[in-house]
């Protein structure tokens, strides 16, 4: 009976051990998900749109300014 009350933490201990190793093998994880699936995506095709169907449209230009920091991943 000792036997079994000895067992069953030093199991437990080892089996803990090596699911930790497990994961301290992978490469580490930056983000949530992994990012080289977002290379490979292709954009959606959408389909042919006659200009007859249009029923309105608008073409709007406008400056942006490179030098703020959130406009740097368009330059």
């Amino acid at each position: 009976m000792k036997k079994i009350f000895f067992l069953l933490p030093v199991l437990a201990l080892v089996t803990i051990m090596a699911s930790a190793q497990q994961v301290l093998d992978s490469p580490p994880l930056d983000g949530v998900y992994v990012k080289s699936n977002i290379l490979e995506r292709k954009p959606i095709t959408y389909p042919y749109v006659r200009e007859a169907d249009m029923m309105w449209s608008k073409r709007i230009w406008r400056v942006i300014e490179m030098k703020e920091k959130m406009n740097q991943t368009f330059y």
